[in-house]
């Protein structure tokens, strides 16, 4: 080969390396981008990018917002990609990548499951599945409890599972308590009625037991109610001074022998939950009669209570009252005259009731009548031997017992826990202890100052009977 063929062909063979390159710097060369966006519609933004980058984008859920960034220097079409993708994310969207094609959608409608678990603090988590039982979309998740850690445990999309979860903790709220006080007595109608001529009471003597008309008379005797400092339940003056009269007039009655407390039981109930309360006894009740082989009678006996029971569903209204859903049942052994054995009698009453909180609910209406055998005697003579019996006799009483409960319920502040309403109401009894004392005082000095005058006018009279005789 020539000289000059050799040159040539030198130079055709580096030009071809030099063209080579040169291509490969251009098809690897990562292209920079000027760029300045200022309130541009996001649909508009997805266009500019899918143009810019020579990258196709389909829009399944049209985005919706703007955007707005300055860039210091150019950017890689890699950049701006990721421009796009962080901007969407932020209003809601995804961008899915698959090969060279982009897709944009709504990041509600991926189906990205989550598990979250919820531990509740006022409520169970048994009452949350009942709840919500109805309120989920269970092809959304799905919703499972551990009942020894009150737990919730939810399970599904994810953006579902975060719209769920608050709406439980709403639910989870801390309740509001109410202390019922409850007073369970009996009543004697011929001692009521000895308190009203003994202390001159005209409501105990015309209105046979009413509590409520006694305790107003004792009222009108009893003058102001200064509340103590620092009593902090904000109890009306009216209300704590027609408590006030009600415990005096309990106290008057049981002092003279007319009133037995059975019991005062208190209960500390959830608001709209209902609590009882139970006075009594279990006994044997023969409820039906079978033979043996012989023809000789089985009883055959069951186990009841005996006694009284008292349901309680309190309810806080919306103006700060207290809704009382009560159920009062009485119920007592007693013979029957056919067969000599035990039967139930049943006692009911069913009401309701909205009062103040620390205001009185009285419900009466069991009656029973008492048979009491007195016996009376002679002094002297009735202890004398063989002779004695002769100077004795009995003496039938009969009396009409009235049972009477009396309820009481106290809103417990929402800041507060029973502690510190134990702490109030201790304060109250104190001024009920001083009111109660200083009434039956005065009721007891009038008594004494009438017994006195009666006594005066009989002296006078025996002297003029004495002196006119002469």
């Amino acid at each position: 080969m020539k000289k000059g063929q050799v040159m040539y062909l030198f130079f055709y063979l580096f030009r071809i390396m030099l063209y080579a390159i040169i291509l490969s710097n251009t098809i690897f060369a990562d292209t920079k981008i000027d760029l300045r966006v200022k309130e541009l519609e996001l649909v508009d933004f997805v266009h500019l990018v899918s143009k810019t980058t020579k990258k196709n984008i389909i829009m399944i859920d049209k985005p919706k917002g703007s955007v707005e960034f300055a860039l210091f220097s150019k950017i890689s079409e890699n950049e701006l990609e990721n421009i796009l993708d962080t901007t969407l994310q932020a209003n809601g969207y995804a961008l899915i990548k698959n090969n060279d094609i982009f897709t944009i959608v709504d990041k509600s409608k991926i189906n990205t499951k989550s598990r979250k678990i919820i531990e509740l603090k006022n409520i169970e988590a048994q009452f949350i599945q009942e709840i919500i039982s109805n309120s989920y979309d269970k092809d959304n998740a799905s919703v499972d409890v551990d009942r020894y850690g009150n737990l919730v445990i939810l399970y599904g999309n994810e953006q579902y599972i975060n719209k769920l979860e608050a709406f439980i903790k709403e639910l989870d709220i801390e309740k509001l308590q109410i202390y019922v006080e409850a007073k369970i007595i009996e009543i004697s109608e011929i001692g009521f009625r000895e308190v009203g001529f003994k202390y001159g009471l005209n409501s105990a003597l015309l209105s046979g037991n009413s509590l409520y008309t006694l305790s107003a008379e004792l009222g009108l005797k009893g003058g102001k109610v200064t509340i103590p400092s620092g009593f902090d339940l904000n109890y009306p003056t009216s209300l704590v001074k027609s408590s006030l009269n009600l415990w005096t007039t309990l106290s008057l009655l049981q002092t003279n022998n007319a009133l037995e407390i059975i019991s005062e039981p208190s209960i500390l109930a959830l608001n709209n939950q209902e609590s009882s309360i139970y006075v009594g006894k279990r006994q044997s009740i023969q409820t039906s009669t079978t033979t043996d082989k012989n023809g000789n009678p089985i009883p055959n006996m069951e186990r009841v209570d005996i006694g009284l029971s008292l349901k309680v569903k309190p309810r806080i209204t919306s103006d700060n009252k207290v809704m009382l859903d009560i159920k009062v049942q009485q119920e007592e052994a007693s013979e029957n005259g056919a067969s000599l054995s035990p039967v139930s009698d049943k006692k009911e009453i069913q009401t309701t009731a909205i009062v103040q909180s620390g205001e009185n609910v009285i419900l009466g209406g069991y009656i029973k009548n008492k048979s009491n055998v007195i016996e009376d005697s002679v002094p002297f003579f009735s202890s004398l031997p063989i002779f004695g019996n002769l100077f004795k006799y009995n003496k039938d009483s009969k009396d009409k017992i009235s049972l009477v409960v009396i309820l009481t319920p106290h809103i417990v502040p929402s800041s507060k826990d029973l502690t510190y309403l134990q702490y109030e109401l201790t304060k109250l009894k104190m001024l009920e202890s001083k009111y109660s004392k200083d009434l039956l005082n005065k009721l007891e000095y009038k008594k004494e100052d009438k017994t006195l005058n009666i006594t005066n006018d009989l002296y006078s009279e025996a002297l003029k009977s004495f002196y006119s005789s002469y």
